[in-house]
């Protein structure tokens, strides 16, 4: 039975990850605005990805998350277009290819810990804040693998840390509420 909910929570992952991949974060309009302006949507600089994987990591533990992480790569590798820039084997070339390996680490701490730690949303903030961090400490030392010079490091890091960050908080957000609700109404995996 184990395996059969684990498999479960993969496939969502797997599933997750790729069309959070191509869906933007936004942010709406607050409600007191709503009746005089409608509502209204910001675009942030980031996807969902990151969020698609702290959500199967917070539901489905760190097996699933952790599987889905290692299918998703396997079918961009492999060119299927999953990846933001399509796919393919030249994505090993790609200065964020360490934050696609990020992913791994980030699904394994924070499906680790949102299991090991009584269910509460600070421990599921905790569980998820650890992960994203995961994600950004491989895809930063990745980056100093393709940028030795600290300048250019620099620059590099600034883009893919800094500028998606606020969105990848704000679908971490999203994501510690909607897991803990899940898991509250035992939606999510027990181990």
């Amino acid at each position: 039975m184990i395996w059969v909910r684990e498999g479960f929570w993969a496939m969502s992952g797997l599933v997750l990850l790729v069309l959070g991949t191509f869906v933007g974060v936004y942010v709406v309009s607050p409600p007191w605005q709503w009746p005089s302006l409608g509502v209204w949507l910001w675009p942030v600089v980031s996807s969902w990805q990151v969020g698609a994987m702290l959500l199967t990591a917070c539901l489905g533990g760190r097996g699933a998350a952790t599987v889905a992480v290692i299918a998703y790569l396997t079918l961009g590798l492999m060119g299927w277009p999953v990846f933001t820039w399509a796919g393919g084997w030249q994505y090993l070339r790609e200065p964020g290819l360490g934050y696609l390996l990020g992913l791994g680490l980030g699904a394994w701490v924070c499906g680790e810990l949102a299991f090991r730690l009584p269910l509460s949303l600070e421990h599921l903030t905790l569980a998820a804040g650890l992960g994203l961090l995961g994600v950004h400490l491989v895809g930063l030392a990745g980056l100093a693998v393709h940028y030795p010079r600290w300048s250019e490091w620099l620059s590099w890091a600034a883009h893919y840390t800094l500028t998606p960050l606020v969105g990848q908080l704000l679908a971490l957000c999203g994501v510690v509420l909607l897991a803990y609700v899940a898991r509250r109404l035992g939606v999510a995996a027990r181990w």
